[in-house]
């Protein structure tokens, strides 16, 4: 017989009263009716089918594409060389280099570690909440939590965590309106990932495989302590952010959660994945021809794989627009696929739902504050929410009542 909190967490919710990225809907909303591989009046090809991107994600002949529209800017010089733009031997090598650290059964063992990382961020967080009556889950909650996590795993100095949740703060500032945004975020990620290489603040062995991984070039060593920076505690808390929204958003999902228990948070933290990817698109050129689903790719083609689109495929997910708490299985793209697959996957679900469940116990006082709107900005990884203040709920004040029990 199913218990109750069995029956909770396999509940299903409506996403579509949600609210959501503008911006991003009206690309998709554009997409929603276009076949699984369609090309465009460029010659481009978009992709949402499922099975497609995995059959394409897994082609050795699909290699990554570094496709931003600033050529020569200092965030061109600097994410060009990102290990997740690079391919063959380079990408093997630096990857390689911290397959260790985050392995699924080296960061599983540390889970009772972030665990308690999580409770003390999440008790910061309500202390706050109720000395000021709000707080920003993603500011407040979700950046310096997974700084300190990332800092934890890589072995960075303590004392230099300020700095870098300083630099994630300084990152957020920006918007859309700013043109600018991606040199400085570039110029700030650089100088900070360069001051923790020349100050040694990393222990163990890491800086010793990085250096042998990049070789000696220092600009690729540079490039990649800001790229784990950055995928570190961006990715991770735009990603916190909209799953919280969606909690708080609808109160009988976090009821749900919390009547589950923790041996449910993982499939539940796999749905709310793959309705809220961290990224929203990768991108591919056809080293060679690609044939797939009927269609051939010619070498050359430029390829845009839609993995939220992909992720909500009526082929492969039933009644997609829902949010199924126990969904199972459940093989979203959401952390991509194949070769390029991120490499802080498992980082990611471990982080989460030490985090949700730390935080958990602390939302059921807490209500989002609606009266100031929510908006998404972009990042330099994607786009986020500008930020989810949240505030106590009122406390309902007790019935006053007679000895006899009349009030």
């Amino acid at each position: 017989m199913t218990s109750y909190a069995e029956q909770a967490v396999l509940s299903s919710f409506e996403i579509d009263n949600d609210p959501s990225d503008a911006f991003a809907d009206d690309a998709y909303r554009a997409l929603e009716s276009a076949p699984p591989i369609a090309r465009t009046s460029r010659g481009d090809y978009l992709v949402t089918g499922h099975p497609e991107a995995v059959h394409i994600l897994r082609s050795p002949d699909a290699e990554p594409r570094f496709d931003y529209p600033t050529a020569g800017s200092r965030w061109n010089q600097l994410a060009e060389k990102f290990f997740v733009f690079l391919d063959g031997t380079a990408h093997r090598r630096l990857r390689s280099a911290f397959d260790t650290d985050f392995a699924r059964g080296a960061v599983s063992a540390e889970g009772p570690r972030l665990e308690a990382l999580s409770a003390s961020c999440a008790e910061a967080f309500r202390s706050r909440a109720e000395a000021t009556g709000s707080a920003d889950v993603i500011m407040d909650f979700a950046v310096p939590c997974t700084v300190k996590i990332l800092a934890h795993l890589l072995g960075l100095d303590p004392a230099a965590v300020p700095t870098v949740v300083e630099l994630a703060g300084r990152i957020r500032s920006t918007g859309d309106e700013d043109r600018d945004f991606l040199d400085r975020v570039a110029v700030e990620l650089r100088s900070t990932a360069e001051l923790l290489i020349d100050t040694a603040r990393f222990e163990g062995d890491l800086p010793a495989r990085l250096a042998a991984a990049c070789e000696g070039d220092r600009e690729l060593m540079c490039a990649t302590v800001a790229l784990l920076l950055l995928a570190g505690f961006e990715t991770s808390a735009n990603l916190f952010g909209n799953l919280v929204l969606a909690l708080l958003w609808e109160p009988r999902r976090l009821q749900a959660l919390r009547a589950a228990g923790p041996g449910r948070l993982p499939a539940a933290v796999e749905e709310m994945l793959r309705l809220h990817s961290p990224a929203h698109v990768v991108a591919r050129t056809a080293r060679k021809a690609i044939t797939v689903a009927g269609h051939t790719l010619p070498a050359g083609a430029r390829i845009a794989v839609f993995l939220r689109l992909c992720n909500m495929d009526a082929r492969v997910f039933d009644r997609p627009r829902e949010m199924d708490l126990g969904r199972n299985p459940n093989p979203h793209l959401s952390f991509s696929h194949g070769r390029h697959y991120c490499l802080g996957a498992s980082l990611a679900r471990v982080e989460i739902s030490a985090m949700l469940g730390a935080l958990l116990p602390v939302l059921a006082g807490m209500e989002a504050d609606r009266s100031q709107g929510h908006a998404w900005t972009e990042q330099a990884l994607g786009r986020s929410l500008v930020a989810l203040p949240v505030r106590p709920l009122p406390v309902r004040p007790r019935s006053l009542t007679t000895p006899g029990g009349r009030s």
